[in-house]
């Protein structure tokens, strides 16, 4: 009989090709022709590649050749640099992997933009362009007209009322190759109704100013070119608004991967930190909820965190490896050998409210449904979560009994506060799954679960230490006897957190990457859906 850590071993490495594997059989099942027709494939200079019998359904859009003008042996259409493809096969995309629809200057001619996945590993999306020629103007309105119906059945958006999107590039984040990415995905923004306006952030906290006093109606989403660290400057712009409520319903947020770290990239997207696959999600309007952390210390503006509030090692290396940006994310592993080398030990305590549900379940992220995470509407043009609570809201009295050092034993079940003290060598609080692109660091990690994934490494030795963190690009650290059976790894779903550190001199606080203001004792509770996340 297998063990339940080989059952999470096998569901980590096979995941992603079960879900290509899933995606393949429902596309090539016999759900409904929509639409079917015998039309002509042509190259980009729209000469006549051959005759195909094009059907379009639920799931995809097939073609399938017939006896061509340009032939091969077997009697098939010759392949090109446009469909490159084994001619033996019933050719297809999946619709989910379709941008759109286009239409070249030839008034017969359509052209199917889709951006299907490279690999089964679901790593890096790659163009092809289908370019099908119709018999009759009237043809090719008909089968664009019945594509369009199956790739935005629920858009407001049109060519006559198109997204208004803000594109926000940091040219000083990691490498410096921001500005180079955003030309290599730009072209794809012309593909949908989108209007972009594009900026060069110039300082430090300039996106957060941007982000703050922008018109609501002018705004339907803001994206960053950068690491997480321009998105971090954005989310508290937006927090930081006076119709924060309303800001945070109509303005979606999105990430293109271009700095060092890009955890919030790697954890919903692909760790491959494809901006391709990024821009992709935006420009088809995929949009899901996020749960956001708010942090307080004393006489200090909350701050507001996606992706995660740490202290002791992982800090450390965050912070220490400033120096080494220009070696981009590999700067982290850099400083983690040296940090491991010179090891710490942390002492502090920890208060939190343990979540009602501690099922382990790994994010699908791909697919439509998670089972742990909520789903969104949209009414009245903003967009909703099943569980939206207003952020103006939200409850923050739950911290009063520590803050006051009353007895926490009253007769609110959900207040009731659990305690961890001692030595540790990290705390670190997860939203997402990924510290950065090499660094799982809580693969059960749900971006709208509504809960906080609390994970502490406490004293141990450094060969323990290194048998954790030389599985951490996996995730699989999950899996081991040290995170199962010893009591050296607390991992636990929370509500809300207190992290009161006793020696104060050293290990300040990292918020999503950014350094903390203090050393002072430090509440996080979790505000559910309190962003709408793209990209």
């Amino acid at each position: 009989m297998s063990s339940p850590s080989q059952n999470i071993s096998s569901s980590l490495s096979n995941n992603n090709n079960k879900e290509f594997t899933q995606l393949r059989q429902r596309s090539m099942s016999t759900s409904p022709i929509i639409k079917q027709g015998t039309l002509e494939l042509v190259d980009k200079l729209g000469r006549p590649i051959g005759k195909c019998r094009i059907s379009l359904t639920k799931n995809s859009f097939r073609w399938n050749p017939t006896i061509g003008k340009n032939n091969d042996q077997n009697g098939l259409c010759a392949p090109t640099t446009d469909l490159p493809h084994n001619f033996n096969d019933d050719f297809h995309v999946f619709i989910r992997d379709i941008l759109s629809v286009s239409e070249p200057n030839d008034k017969k001619q359509f052209c199917v933009n889709a951006y299907p996945w490279e690999t089964t590993e679901f790593t890096k999306r790659y163009q092809k362009v289908i370019r099908v020629k119709c018999s009759s103007e009237e043809e090719k309105t008909e089968w664009i007209e019945a594509i369009n119906k199956l790739l935005r059945p629920k858009s407001t958006f049109s060519e006559d009322n198109k997204r208004q999107i803000t594109v926000l590039i940091n040219p000083f984040g990691g490498k410096k190759q921001a500005p180079i990415i955003w030309k290599q995905v730009e072209p794809m923004f012309s593909l949908v109704p989108i209007n972009l306006r594009v900026k060069e952030t110039e300082y430090a906290g300039h996106a957060e100013e941007l982000a703050k006093s922008m018109e609501l109606n002018d705004c339907d989403g803001i994206v960053t070119v950068s690491g997480d660290g321009l998105l971090f400057e954005v989310v508290q712009g937006l927090m930081a608004r006076d119709d924060v409520d309303e800001a945070v319903q109509k303005i979606a947020i999105g990430i293109i991967p271009g700095g060092s770290g890009n955890g919030l990239s790697s954890t919903w997207v692909s760790t491959n930190l494809d901006p391709v696959a990024s821009a992709f999600n935006i420009c088809k309007e995929l949009i899901r909820p996020l749960d956001l952390m708010k942090v307080y210390q004393p006489n200090i503006e909350p701050k507001y965190c996606f992706l995660t509030v740490n202290w002791g090692l992982i800090s450390d290396v965050d912070f220490e490896s400033e120096t080494f940006r220009f070696m981009g994310g590999a700067r982290f592993t850099f400083s983690a050998i040296f940090r491991i080398a010179d090891l710490r030990f942390y002492s502090g305590k920890i208060y939190y409210i343990p979540s009602d549900d501690q099922e382990k379940v790994f994010c699908p992220k791909r697919k439509a449904i998670c089972p742990k995470c909520v789903n969104l509407t949209k009414k009245n043009n903003l967009i909703l979560s099943d569980n939206y609570i207003p952020v103006s809201d939200q409850d923050e009295s739950i911290f009063e009994p520590l803050m006051n050092n009353q007895n926490n034993n009253n007769n609110n079940d959900n207040n009731n506060w659990e305690v961890l003290e001692g030595e540790f060598i990290t705390v670190v609080a997860m939203n997402a799954s990924h510290l950065s692109y090499d660094t799982h660091f809580a693969p059960y990690a749900h971006l709208s679960d509504g809960n906080i994934d609390l994970v502490v490494i406490k004293k141990c030795t450094r060969s323990k230490l290194l048998s954790m963190f030389t599985s951490l690009e996996t995730g699989e650290f999950v899996n081991s006897s040290f995170f199962n059976n010893d009591d050296n790894v607390f991992y636990r779903k929370v509500k809300a957190f207190r992290l009161e550190p006793i020696t104060t001199d050293t290990g300040c606080f990292d918020l999503d990457g950014e350094r903390g203001e203090s050393y002072d004792p430090l509440n996080c509770m979790l505000i559910p859906s309190a962003l709408n996340f793209m990209g």
